[in-house]
């Protein structure tokens, strides 16, 4: 495609995505494990909309990225029949590290003044320290979630490392000298083949009921593996808010408590005892506006 560039960031985020050309993959199987929380229901974030954008800093975020300006950089220049052929998760990585992360990271460096979270390749420590799953995880929640354990899994290393694909740091003047990899995990990312999931599947096959709760043996079922993996992420990091990352679309969530009363604060419970609400099919290239 020809490089140019925008006038705003307001153009420069909204721009017409590359076609992806998408090749049968050669597997459909999403990562698993079985010591990965659960949340209780899914349901869509409602409060979530372009109207919200619109109000945040009293509408001064809105005027900056619609401000013209002559700083930005061109797109990224992608060769369609090597970047937009995307058929696993290497793949994937590369399409959205080129062109997503390139505008996003200029896009935010252009309204830094409002100190947002970076989109950083690497997650960065977590808050209760770096800690992985361990069998004494995995058994614990078997005995809430009993299950046969197939033999396979039992020959495998019962530990997972719960580092996310990416992450998000937050960062100001005032750090600029800040180790990085010191500074805390903020936004974490999962990146997935769009080819292999989609947050719609979640709807399509039924896995939910009406009221945002699993049906029965859903939580085991393939296409909600991805949305478990990045769920514990969260809460091993201690983190409200994270996403899916495919070529496809940005699975955006946060997490609350199921049950909200007047005068109640958000509180962290290790095990995974939150209320999920998602934001299901933002665009590519729009995944880290907010």
């Amino acid at each position: 495609m020809e490089s140019q560039t925008a006038e705003s960031v307001f153009e420069f985020l909204t721009a017409k995505n590359p076609v992806v050309n998408y090749p049968k993959p050669t597997s459909k199987t999403n990562t698993s494990c079985p010591a990965w929380y659960t949340p209780r229901q899914l349901k869509h974030w409602d409060e979530f909309k372009f109207q919200t954008l619109e109000a945040i800093y009293r509408g001064e975020l809105m005027d900056q990225a619609r401000r013209k300006r002559s700083n930005l950089p061109p797109y990224p220049y992608l060769k369609y029949d090597v970047d937009c052929v995307v058929d696993d998760e290497p793949t994937t990585i590369h399409l959205l590290t080129k062109w997503n992360h390139t505008i996003v990271t200029a896009s935010l460096d252009s309204v830094k003044k409002f100190q947002p979270c970076n989109w950083v390749p690497k997650a960065r420590t977590t808050r209760l320290q770096e800690i992985s799953i361990t069998g004494n995880d995995i058994q614990r929640r078997q005995r809430l979630h009993p299950r046969r354990q197939s033999t396979r899994y039992k020959r495998k290393k019962t530990s997972f490392g719960m580092r996310p694909d990416a992450g998000g740091s937050l960062s100001s003047s005032t750090d600029a000298m800040t180790d990085a990899s010191q500074r805390v995990e903020s936004f974490p990312k999962e990146y997935k083949t769009a080819s292999k999931w989609n947050s719609s599947v979640v709807l399509k096959k039924f896995l939910i009921e009406k009221t945002g709760k699993w049906r029965p043996e859903s939580a085991r079922r393939n296409e909600l593996m991805p949305i478990r993996q990045i769920y514990s992420y969260c809460v091993r990091h201690a983190c409200r808010y994270g996403c899916i990352l495919t070529t496809g679309e940005a699975f955006i969530f946060r997490i609350r408590p199921r049950i909200a009363r007047p005068g109640e604060v958000f509180h962290w419970n290790r095990e995974g005892q939150y209320f999920w609400k998602s934001l299901i099919g933002f665009r590519l290239g729009h995944c880290d506006i907010c």
